[in-house]
């Protein structure tokens, strides 16, 4: 007899420098660290508060959910594709705006030092 086991998790994949070349206008979400523990991030355009993965995203707490974050620098490098580094998990500090909603995550592990210093604003 199997066992299933079911986790309700959201994986956050965050490229931090963006080019108009890769990404749409759509897609240039603001995705920054502000701190080695605290990510600004944008939610998809068409999520909104009001919508059931917005709310699972601001009450994933009380709502069970675990929010993963992957990050990485740029999507291409010398051509090749870039691969995501695992962040760990976050928990919210806050939320503003209907859609995109414009988040704060504090991770449960500081980022890399490089990551910080190489993805932060005015950096």
């Amino acid at each position: 007899m199997s066992q299933r086991i079911s986790q309700k998790a959201y994986a956050l994949l965050v490229t931090f420098q963006k080019t108009e070349k890769e990404f749409s206008p759509s897609t240039m979400y603001a995705d920054y660290p502000i701190s080695r523990e605290l990510l600004h991030w944008e939610s998809q355009a068409n999520t909104a508060q009001h919508h059931n993965d917005g709310q699972n995203l601001i009450h994933h707490q009380e709502r069970g959910y675990t929010i993963l974050v992957f990050a990485r620098d740029q999507k291409k490098r010398n051509n090749v594709t870039v691969p995501f580094t695992f962040l760990g998990p976050v928990e919210m500090v806050s939320y503003e705006s209907e859609w995109p909603i414009k988040m704060v995550w504090r991770l449960r592990y500081p980022m890399p030092v490089e990551m910080f210093e190489d993805n932060r604003r005015g950096g």
